[in-house]
């Protein structure tokens, strides 16, 4: 039995409900569930019909997908719910025919891999293959690890914010910094962006009056506004963090600054090979101990983390301030490791 994508998708999402125990759901709150989703995931204003709906149940009880899913029907109530409520189709390997069908749609996205434009399309290739193959019956042994975030808390906000960023609709937030209470802030959002495994908002904050991140780990709440929304003039994800390493921006009145550095041993050899940052040059390789390096960038808490990553092979020349900065946190870590 072939599967198409949408078809694998909505019973994803009846899974989703049926596991709400606390709700009721019969064919037409499963069918606007599976319409949202496909809302979302494609622009298609469309709502799945009663036969449809009901052929995916019957589908995933019938174990022809890898599963049988423990779906009941209360007639009384005229809803479906699982008499496991452990059950989830996430725990069960998908089957050989839709291994084979998403393998032909990757097929499809490699003939495009090859485009500059979709440079990095390879290296998710080879993470979707590898994440499919684990998952058959016979799994190959691990040749390709693919490191994983640890912080996968609050990824649920991802389709929801997707959907406001389209929409153009100015939301709620209660985001809660380290070391401070929650707080309740009024966003227009404008993309996001994920950095060193974690999810980041970023869109026009009302009571900074500015555009402001806010990684979705520490979102809590999320809620519609009737505030006007902010039109977004001109941040996109490309040109607004090119000036930094990482996502720390906090004001836009930060100045790029020129950032000369040496590096040492074999070290001058890595960072030569892979730059920290696309505005790396380097200015001097004729020394035999380090080569010297510039970048351009906006002095942030992860350029800091960069440095000291390599502070036995690395000495800051300029700025002055941020060399201080290093050296107080480097005499820090000293003190607190005395032995």
């Amino acid at each position: 039995m072939a599967t198409n994508l949408h078809a694998m998708m909505r019973y994803r999402v009846i899974d989703r409900c049926l596991r709400k125990t606390g709700e009721v759901w019969d064919w037409k709150t499963l069918a606007e569930a599976c319409g949202k989703m496909l809302k979302e995931q494609y622009g298609l204003d469309t709502i799945p019909s009663e036969r449809t709906i009901k052929e995916d149940l019957r589908n995933m009880r019938s174990g022809d997908l890898g599963y049988r899913a423990p779906i009941k029907y209360n007639r009384a109530l005229k809803s479906y719910a699982y008499t496991d409520n452990s059950f989830a189709i996430n725990d069960h390997p998908i089957t050989d025919t839709q291994l084979g069908d998403i393998k032909n749609a990757l097929n499809i996205l490699r003939q495009f891999s090859g485009n500059e434009n979709l440079k990095e399309m390879q290296e998710i290739l080879v993470e979707l293959e590898y994440t499919l193959a684990i998952k058959e019956k016979d799994a190959p042994p691990t040749i390709i690890h693919i490191d994983e975030s640890l912080n996968v808390l609050k990824k649920q906000w991802l389709g929801e914010l997707l959907k406001h960023i389209n929409d153009k609709q100015p939301l709620r937030i209660q985001y809660q910094s380290f070391y401070k209470d929650k707080k309740w802030y009024v966003v227009s959002p404008y993309f996001l962006k994920k950095y060193n495994g974690r999810w980041n908002l970023i869109g026009h904050s009302l009571e900074h009056d500015a555009a402001r991140t806010f990684p979705l780990d520490r979102i809590h709440d999320l809620k519609i506004s009737l505030k006007d929304y902010v039109p977004n003039q001109g941040i996109d994800a490309k040109t607004y963090f090119k000036d930094m390493i990482g996502i720390s921006k906090n004001s836009a009145s930060q100045q790029v600054r020129k950032v000369v550095f040496k590096a040492y041993g074999l070290n001058r050899f890595y960072m030569h090979s892979k730059p920290i940052h696309h505005t790396q040059i380097c200015l001097d390789d004729s020394q035999e101990e380090y080569w010297t390096f510039q970048i351009e960038v906006i002095p942030n808490y992860e350029l800091e983390m960069e440095l000291l990553a390599r502070c036995d092979e690395v000495e800051i020349v300029k700025p002055v301030a941020l060399k201080r900065r290093l050296k107080e946190r480097v005499e820090r870590f000293l003190e607190l490791n005395r032995e």
